[in-house]
């Protein structure tokens, strides 16, 4: 038999036991708190959208979460920003806006899918990265980001239908054609498409670069590219309207360099005591000269293209793979007439038709993208 005092310790231990199903957290520990450190600026589109959405889905709906808020203006929010970046081993950190550290990870720039990760870290749930796609030597990508590509190859495309660099690379292999040598044929035509190539890609860099240092002030980067867009797009609409009652023309080919620069081409070829050395700088210098020169009549799109990179946060080197994308896209219908002149000797380029309604195209795209900048919405 067991004692009354034995009787009672049961009981006491048997009720404790209950209570831990019966009454939840009696033996739970609280919920450790977790902090938002967040980085804003007034003005910024993007802060906005990610305000909204820590109201509708964090804010109330956890009571583990402390929210702290810093306006990058001030200068101590600063000091904190760069040492928050050193504690999660940030390199060369940039303060952008919104940026925001959660429990351990970081995000620059805001978009859904940053929202549900963030709420998965403060349900302590562990970030999947293994959907990320690996590009050798230039980094990662998510397939969340798959815009990039798809943009790179409508921008690309619609801006290498430019009459301005086309009419110059016909106008390379009218006259090389000449020679009736294939070898001579792809040398200087692959040296005009090259240095095409490496001038426009040198813009863009560039271009990529300014915009990506003023972009701790996302606001405004938002606003450039949408300016870009909308301003772009109505330039190319313009450009639809002309095409459509007259024909692709470009409108830069009676200008005064460009001509002399063709006539000096033209001559170098034409001269039987001219040097392979010259004719290969006259190459150049006129592709860079038609590059540069034809650049007003479709800048919107590198440099609208250059703004969504700056504002997609890509990590090392990735930039670069997008880049070199676009100026494949850009220069695929050079790549297509170069080397039919080449096989067959003979030069061939579809319908003035076809420039004129990617002419449109092009517009509708540019005026889609600017609008949903400035109102905030981005593309990736």
């Amino acid at each position: 038999m067991l004692s009354s005092r034995t009787k009672v310790l049961a009981i006491f231990v048997l009720s404790v036991l209950l209570l831990q199903f019966i009454v939840p957290g009696v033996h739970a520990t609280e919920q450790e708190t977790v902090e938002i450190h967040y980085f804003y600026m007034d003005g910024c589109p993007a802060c906005s959208v990610q305000e909204s959405f820590m109201e509708e889905n964090i804010v109330g709906e956890y009571d583990h979460i402390e929210i702290n808020k810093y306006d990058i203006f001030a200068e101590e929010n600063q000091v904190f920003f760069r040492e928050l970046a050193e504690k999660h081993g940030i390199e060369d950190p940039t303060l952008v806006t919104p940026t925001t550290f959660v429990n351990g990870h970081f995000f620059q720039g805001f978009n859904q899918r940053y929202g549900e990760e963030m709420i998965s870290i403060i349900e302590g749930e562990d970030i999947d990265d293994t959907d990320k796609i690996s590009i050798p030597f230039f980094g990662e990508i998510h397939p969340g980001d798959i815009s990039l590509p798809l943009l790179a190859f409508a921008l690309g495309t619609v801006d290498g239908m430019n009459v301005c660099s086309i009419g110059a690379l016909v106008m390379v292999l009218m006259i090389v054609l000449s020679f009736d040598d294939r070898k001579k044929i792809f040398f200087y035509g692959f040296l005009f498409i090259l240095v095409v190539i490496l001038t426009y890609g040198f813009l863009i860099f560039t271009w990529y670069h300014v915009l990506d240092a003023i972009m701790k002030h996302i606001g405004l980067l938002r606003y450039i590219i949408g300016a870009a867009g909308i301003i772009g797009g109505a330039v190319f609409f313009k450009q639809f309207i002309e095409f459509y009652k007259h024909g692709p023309q470009c409108e830069y080919s009676q200008a005064g360099f460009v001509t002399r620069a063709r006539m000096k081409v033209k001559e170098s070829f034409e001269s039987a005591n001219t040097g392979p050395l010259v004719l290969i700088g006259s190459v150049i210098f006129f592709a860079a000269v038609v590059t540069i020169i034809e650049l007003p009549c479709s800048a919107a799109l590198p440099l609208a293209f250059s703004g969504v990179l700056v504002d997609a946060q890509l990590t090392g080197m990735t930039y670069i793979f997008y880049i070199a994308l676009y100026l494949f896209f850009y220069m695929l219908i050079e790549l297509v007439i170069f080397s039919g002149a080449v096989v067959t000797k003979d030069i061939w380029f579809g319908s003035g038709k076809f420039v004129t309604w990617i002419t449109f195209i092009g517009a509708m795209i540019l005026f889609v993208l600017g609008i949903s900048y400035f109102f905030g919405i981005g593309i990736v």
